[in-house]
């Protein structure tokens, strides 16, 4: 079903990284294969998550979009991508996500996210249609993550 060598490549890449999700069309394997995990304590308290994401590998994944506001409405943050290093723009997504597919084991997934983890899995199955955040992105708004703290290109 699925080429090991690819999820341990994957398995291998994402603690190495402080990323958030991956999916294999990042790291050139043309696999429908995502993959999250959110486990920075920081970051799980300022969106008042109840505990870590476990790392959670999707193949195949099928994602419904729950949110009922019009997509002129969803919120607008701040996204950065191991694609273009560096570099962030505001994205709308959509706060609420149904997503199903397989795991690793070949069995059945269900995952129903909202906020933050609703965000990353909106982000990494735009990479498996080739679609990177700079594409979605607020006009004017992307910004050179070395120089946050000395200015605000474009404030919210």
């Amino acid at each position: 079903m699925l080429d090991l060598g690819i999820a341990r490549l994957l398995i291998i890449l994402q603690p190495l990284h402080s990323v958030l999700g991956l999916a294999a069309a990042q790291i050139s394997h043309p696999v429908q294969l995502i993959a999250y995990q959110i486990t920075d304590t920081q970051l799980i308290k300022e969106k008042n998550l109840p505990g870590p994401v476990a790392r959670t590998f999707i193949v195949n994944p099928v994602m419904t979009i729950l949110d009922k506001l019009p997509s002129a409405k969803w919120k607008a943050e701040y996204e950065f991508c191991e694609s273009i290093p560096n570099y962030s723009g505001l994205v709308r997504r959509a706060d609420h996500v149904h997503v199903t597919g397989f795991g690793l084991d070949g069995n059945s997934i269900t995952v129903n996210a909202k906020g933050i983890l609703a965000r990353i899995i909106q982000h990494e199955m735009d990479h498996m249609e080739g679609i990177l955040f700079i594409d979605k992105m607020e006009r004017q708004s992307l910004r050179h993550d070395n120089y946050i703290d000395q200015f605000e290109m474009f404030k919210r």
